[in-house]
């Protein structure tokens, strides 16, 4: 068995981040999926059988950053809502001991956050492939703090926790297989509001709506507004809103967790919460936006479809053949 110190001896393995844009989390050995939940600031896992939103959710986009007195890499992961995977910050007291903590998805208020910057580690066992390049492979993800992202198979609860410790006795929880999601060839449409629907008015008679209090402002533009009260979660209909408030309609919705989080359009319905939302307008013609950002945003939004999983694939099957044989152009 091996030790402690050698499993943090192992070297980076961060090549399976080098140039990719999009990712899909999976459990080794277990055909689960790290999610962005609906509520906005959890994370579980769980199959992409459900479609819709769930492949969305079950996307990460990928940031590059060089932090540290010796310059290190790591990635951060960045969620269908904006936010970044993480957990609670960690006393200086139970770094890299085995306290567990729920993982989340968090603002970046910050430029550094130790508990959201992950670093790629390479796994042992014969079992396990190599991590070699951006195609994909199998590695612990071991954050600043000195904490490793856990997938817990509980069969108690619907939806599986994810949390994050540095207890490295059962190797096999903390192992992940990235699997880069390469951009689709056609670009989805918004989720279709179905609020006056007579089962809208069924579930609305069962459970009071959400109301929530929109913020948005008009990237480069200064112009900025609050929409008081908005019921209920149908991001078309905030932007048929926000349309008719402005006048115009050639805008990108864009959602972002802090004041150093990175534009995210939203493409799927609003979280499901009573939090104020803070929503960016990205106009084609923004000052300071070249078209390369706009291009980028573009194939954030493309980036879900290629996720559709084949019927009933084995337990063992690999993400990349849930993505399609694609290859870059």
């Amino acid at each position: 068995m091996e030790t402690s110190y050698s499993i943090r001896a192992r070297r980076p393995s961060m090549e399976v981040f080098q140039g990719v844009e999009f990712v899909a989390l999976r459990m080794w050995r277990c055909n689960s999926y790290l999610h962005a939940d609906e509520d906005g600031r959890s994370v579980y896992h769980g199959s992409l059988r459900g479609g819709g939103a769930s492949l969305h959710n079950a996307v990460w986009a990928v940031e590059e950053v060089v932090a540290g007195v010796v310059p290190t890499r790591y990635v951060l992961l960045r969620g269908a809502y904006g936010r970044y995977l993480g957990s609670p910050d960690a006393p200086d007291r139970e770094r890299e001991c085995s306290c567990s903590f729920e993982a989340a998805q968090r603002d970046r208020d910050v430029l550094e956050i130790g508990a959201i910057m992950w670093r790629a580690i390479g796994c042992s066992g014969p079992d396990v492939p190599v991590a070699r390049d951006s195609r994909g492979g199998v590695v612990l993800l071991h954050d600043k703090s000195g904490r490793y992202l856990r997938g817990n198979k509980s069969f108690l609860a619907g939806r599986r926790g994810i949390s994050v410790d540095g207890d490295i006795d059962n190797e096999t929880t903390l192992r992940w297989e990235v699997v880069r999601v390469p951009p689709s060839q056609g670009r989805p449409e918004l989720p279709i509001s179905i609020e006056s629907n007579l089962a809208k008015n069924l579930v609305t008679a069962c459970f009071p709506p959400l109301r929530r209090q929109i913020q948005f402002v008009t990237a480069g533009a200064g112009a900025a507004g609050n929409i008081h009260e908005f019921t209920g979660r149908s991001v078309q209909l905030v932007r048929e809103k926000l349309a008719g408030i402005l006048g115009y309609d050639d805008f990108t919705l864009c959602v972002r967790a802090g004041l150093h989080g990175r534009f995210t359009p939203l493409l799927i319905n609003l979280p499901r919460s009573q939090e104020t939302l803070h929503i960016v307008l990205v106009r084609p013609n923004t000052a300071g936006f070249t078209l390369f950002v706009l291009y980028t945003i573009y194939l954030e939004m493309m980036a879900v479809p290629s996720l559709a999983p084949p019927p009933s694939p084995p337990a063992d099957t690999k993400v990349a053949e849930l993505v399609g044989s694609r290859r870059e152009g």
